[in-house]
């Protein structure tokens, strides 16, 4: 990154986002989402705003980009700040994807069916 991260301050929530109080509009805004509105107008429906610094508390307008849902994920696989459990709860290393997109053990599933 070219210019720091600026790190808002405010009330964090799950995953490190900063949520802020806007007395103008009487309303909480995420830091970041609120910083792109301010310097871009409104965010189109469908969009995220996505972080280039993956620091969930920057609102550096050079630091965010628009993108769907689709691309957010395909970020943060890119730059592997996903998480898959290698094993299941059971310690078993064997999974399936489903036909609906979700994984799951194989054999915690045969043992199941049993």
């Amino acid at each position: 990154m070219e210019s720091p991260c600026d790190i808002a301050t405010g009330y964090a929530i799950v995953g490190g986002y900063i949520q802020i109080y806007v007395p103008s509009e009487q309303r909480q805004w995420l830091a970041h989402r609120y910083a792109w509105t301010q310097a871009n107008g409104p965010i189109p429906k469908g969009f995220y705003v996505c972080h280039r610094c993956d620091t969930p508390a920057c609102r550096n307008v050079r630091h965010l980009f628009l993108g769907t849902a689709k691309q957010n994920m395909r970020d943060a696989v890119e730059k592997r700040r996903t998480f898959k459990p290698k094993r299941c709860k059971r310690g078993h290393n064997e999974w399936a994807t489903t036909k609906d997109g979700t994984r799951r053990c194989q054999r915690c599933h045969r043992e199941y069916m049993r």
